[in-house]
């Protein structure tokens, strides 16, 4: 079948002003994840986010994206713009940028699995919009829940995308494995945004392999090799070579974990 699609639209969120998070929400995850409801809790309002859009997609570029470079929202974009052209992708920064609010996290949070739920597991809705989202869910997961019951459900699903999205792969190669396809359309050239993404789970998948053991970790291949050598090539953020050191000491650290 055809390459799914990356636009926004198979990723619709609006804005909510109700936060109430249900008592069912995580009621079988494990002990230890403090998202779980505790006994006799009954559904209540959490507090909006913190602060408006435009203050939090700000402390997203100036706090966040230095040390977890993988997800980059250029300078010319607005709040208002990405709210409306990438709502998932917004949603996802407005809740990890709540961190003052931790009851406001996680209303959040059950909002965007929600959302999940029923935009990926329903819909079989794919997008780079939606995996973007899920990078950043997965990255700041601390900020809210150190041991998450949805880790591994996240950690999955952003692998998942990433092959059907054909991340992991050159765009030709790809094609050829099209076959039922006589004459199959001409590749979309891979963007650094995807290949930040794909750089960006394999990140991910590695450090909570080597450092909880609880998933398997995405595969280093000679073509994320060549997604970074673009990257160091193309020098389009400031921020790129921070994704590059991060890769490169992680995969290290993966080696050496190979070899104990």
């Amino acid at each position: 079948h055809d390459t799914p699609s990356t636009n926004s639209t198979t990723s619709y969120m609006p804005y909510s002003s109700s936060w109430r998070i249900p008592e069912t929400y995580n009621c079988h995850a494990i002990p230890a994840c403090i998202c779980r409801p505790e006994p006799g809790d009954a559904p209540r309002d959490a507090p909006p986010p913190p602060d408006s859009d435009d203050v939090l997609l700000e402390l997203y570029r100036t706090q966040m994206l230095p040390v977890f470079p993988f997800v980059v929202i250029p300078p010319s974009v607005s709040a208002s713009e990405l709210r409306s052209n990438r709502p998932f992708l917004m949603s996802a920064i407005r809740m990890v940028t709540s961190f003052r609010s931790l009851r406001s996290m996680r209303a959040q949070m059950y909002r965007l699995m929600s959302h999940i739920a029923d935009y990926v597991l329903i819909r079989s809705a794919r997008s780079l919009e939606l995996l973007q989202g899920v990078i950043i869910m997965i990255s700041w997961h601390q900020y809210h829940c150190l041991m998450h019951g949805q880790m591994n459900n996240l950690i999955a699903l952003a692998m998942s995308l990433v092959v059907d999205l054909g991340l992991n792969w050159p765009p030709g190669l790809r094609e050829q494995t099209r076959l039922m396809v006589a004459r199959p359309d001409e590749p979309p050239g891979r963007t650094n945004e995807e290949r930040r993404a794909l750089l960006g789970v394999w990140f991910l998948t590695c450090n909570i392999s080597v450092s909880f053991n609880r998933v398997e970790s995405l595969k280093y291949t000679a073509y994320i090799q060549d997604c970074m050598k673009v990257l160091e090539n193309s020098r389009e953020y400031e921020s790129d070579i921070t994704l590059l050191y991060l890769v490169r000491v992680q995969r290290l650290t993966e080696r050496i974990f190979e070899l104990n």
